[in-house]
């Protein structure tokens, strides 16, 4: 391959490069044209005389093939991105001819998504326009196909459509279609209100197919905080869906153009003389170019049929082999991809009217719920909003048997209060122990609050300092105050947090003051002192009315018990692997031990890992950690392999193999 030249061109501010190619004399010569796009800032840095890479730079690229047709006869469809759901879609599609008074063709098309053939038709255009004259005769014309875009297509779909001539020959093309995001259940959500209160009461209304089960949650913003990000649930959907894609190359260019050869012939025979051990010469039938079959192959099916698909030209590439170590030296080793940002602003159009509550309920998850849309296909959910200052995101799955899947998610939720007060409590402490209680009061009015900050009802804590302070929050600011406290009980106690807007406090606020208040009241557990010591028993039990299912059980306390401290907890579970899903990190251990041990945590290690992989949880790390207990565990398991066969729980050191051990290894 001969390169006829290497032209550079640099981005805008928009990231984007406009260009022509150059004139090329022979464009039938071209074989390849290569895109590479690289930052010349950041080049790629090697260590001298050395195979490691020291930085890799930037870089992407995409090679463009030309398509071959023995009687210059090329069809090409253009789409733009993405398509509309449930719209008829006009693709253009052009196509050329030797003479203006040919026939207009009957073309053939079809649509695969998902792995399904969903459309299989004909078209002859009604309607052909010509568009201009090759400079060597041939000429371009174009006319629009008709689609009909359904919700079965979503998200990517693959067109083909192709004629025949008279002399045989096939002429297609492939294009892919990306459309958005749709289901057949339509589903639809709002609420009554974007912007509320605490303990103000809302609705959310959700319309989909007629008797649909639709799942409802509704979540806090800020549970997503400061986490990695992770795809949403209709990215994952859509991501599995595309594995259903069957898009492969069922004749490459290799063997077509070994198989076109006759054989007999030597040409891809290389030199074998052992003098020139060092250096040898290989002759290769390769092509470059693409032809009818390329389009099927990328629509990912097999074509059977006596017409003329595989027209592509081969050529001999010389390609020289060498058995000396060469320096090794990576291009194009990886493509980096820029992050989304993405800002959400909310806008408060007006203050909301300020009604004093007391905030109690501060769940992550408010609502979780299952609804049935009825046969008016719509349902209403009326809820009071909880004490979180915070955004709620709703996320609403519907199934139908009729209509199939359907997902949505409403506007966020605003919960907002122009003046609030925030309470920071650790979870637990212990007895005897001190702890700082921060208490923040946000104000967001449109001039300064004189605010006294109280704490009420604190039964089981002590009170180190003054139980209020009096400050002035300024507009659009914050006031903190942090005290001292020292547990005296065990147990878990209510901890009240009260701001309340003051009159006699000179130099804040205005004289037509309005007195406002917010409650805020959280648990805190106060655990006893010492290290916590648990005895477990479990029993597996099958009652019934004839046998008695009672069982007792015996335990002797230890001498040094810290008073107050002993407590039961039991459970009765229907569902023997429900607790043990729920804790799916327990079952991830490192296998050690003889050959029995090691076997058994190895295997916990596989189960756990195809649980991830069939559920298609979002777990790297604990999917991270199983598959290197599992490389480990097999490599430790070796060690107790037995020279008479089989394994045994300390290897050679026992006198004979164990059938049940190897059993469980094979």
């Amino acid at each position: 391959m001969t390169s006829h030249g290497c032209w550079s061109y640099f981005s805008d501010f928009g990231s984007q490069v406009v260009f022509t190619l150059p004139f090329i004399s022979k464009p039938q010569d071209i074989q390849m044209i290569m895109f590479v796009a690289s930052a010349p800032d950041y080049p790629s840095k090697y260590y001298m005389n050395s195979s490691q890479i020291f930085m890799i730079g930037p870089t992407a690229s995409q090679t463009v093939r030309p398509w071959f047709s023995p009687s210059s006869s090329y069809l090409y469809a253009s789409t733009r991105s993405p398509v509309h759901c449930g719209t008829t879609h006009m693709i253009p599609v052009h196509y050329t001819i030797k003479n203006e008074n040919e026939s207009i063709y009957l073309f053939h098309y079809l649509v695969k998504s998902r792995g399904d053939l969903l459309v299989l038709k004909t078209y002859r255009p009604e309607t052909v326009v010509q568009r201009y004259i090759h400079e060597e005769g041939f000429i371009v014309k174009s006319w629009r196909l008709p689609l009909l875009i359904t919700p079965h297509m979503a998200p990517i779909s693959k067109l083909t459509i192709y004629y025949f001539r008279t002399d045989g020959e096939v002429v297609a093309t492939t294009t892919t279609l990306n459309i958005e995001s749709c289901h057949p259940n339509r589903v639809r959500a709002h609420w009554s209100s974007l912007q509320t209160s605490p303990g103000s009461t809302v609705s959310l209304k959700i319309h989909a197919y007629p008797h649909s089960v639709c799942a409802v949650s509704v979540v806090d913003e800020n549970l997503y905080f400061n986490k990695p990000k992770t795809p949403s649930i209709e990215e994952v959907l859509w991501d599995y869906v595309k594995t259903f894609d069957s898009t492969f190359e069922f004749t490459n260019s290799k063997h077509h153009c070994i198989s076109s050869e006759s054989a007999s012939t030597n040409k891809h025979l290389y030199h074998t003389d052992n003098s020139r051990r060092k250096r040898f010469l290989l002759h290769q039938e390769n092509s470059y170019y693409a032809d009818a079959s390329t389009a099927f192959d990328e629509l990912g099916t097999i074509v059977m049929s006596n017409l003329i698909l595989e027209t592509r030209p081969c050529e001999q590439d010389h390609v020289a082999y060498s058995q000396n170590e060469v320096p090794f030296r990576c291009y194009n080793c990886s493509n980096y991809l820029d992050s989304e940002f993405m800002s959400t602003n909310v806008t408060r159009k007006k203050p909301l009217d300020f009604t004093s509550i007391v905030r109690i309920f501060f769940p992550e998850l408010w609502i979780w719920d299952l609804v049935n849309t009825g046969s008016r296909g719509e349902i209403t959910i009326s809820t009071q909003t909880p004490g979180t200052i915070t955004s709620w995101k709703s996320i609403i799955i519907c199934v139908s048997e009729k209509a199939g899947f359907g997902l949505a998610s409403a506007a966020p939720l605003v919960s907002f209060l122009p003046f609030f007060i925030q309470l920071d409590v650790p979870y637990s402490i212990k007895r005897n122990e001190k702890a700082t209680i921060k208490i923040s009061v946000y104000n967001y009015m449109n001039y300064n609050l004189p605010v006294r900050l109280e704490i009420w009802n604190f039964e089981g804590l002590k009170i180190i300092g003054n139980t209020h302070k009096d400050l002035c929050v300024h507009t659009q600011s914050l006031g903190v105050h942090s005290l001292k406290v020292q547990s005296t009980k065990i147990g878990i106690f209510n901890l009240t947090a009260v701001a309340s807007v003051i009159a006699n406090f000179e130099g804040c606020g205005t004289n037509n003051i309005t007195p406002i208040q917010d409650y805020v009241v959280k648990a805190i557990l106060i655990k006893p002192e010492g290290f916590p010591v648990v005895q477990t028993r479990s029993a597996f039990i099958c009652p019934s009315e004839d046998l008695d299912s009672s069982i007792v059980w015996n335990f002797t306390l230890p001498s040094n018990m810290v008073p107050d401290s002993l407590r039961t907890e039991f459970s009765v579970v229907s569902d023997l692997l429900g607790p043990t899903v729920q804790n799916l990190e327990s079952l991830v251990e490192l296998p050690t031990g003889c050959g029995e041990q090691n076997m058994v945590l190895l295997t916990s290690n596989v189960y756990t890992l195809k649980y991830l992989n069939n559920m298609m949880m979002n777990e790297p790390l604990l999917h991270k950690k199983a598959l290197n207990n599992i490389r480990k565990g097999y490599q430790r398991q070796i060690n107790f392999k037995h020279a008479k066969g089989g394994f045994s729980a300390f290897g050679n050191k026992d006198d004979s193999p164990s059938m049940w051990l190897t059993a469980l290894v094979v």
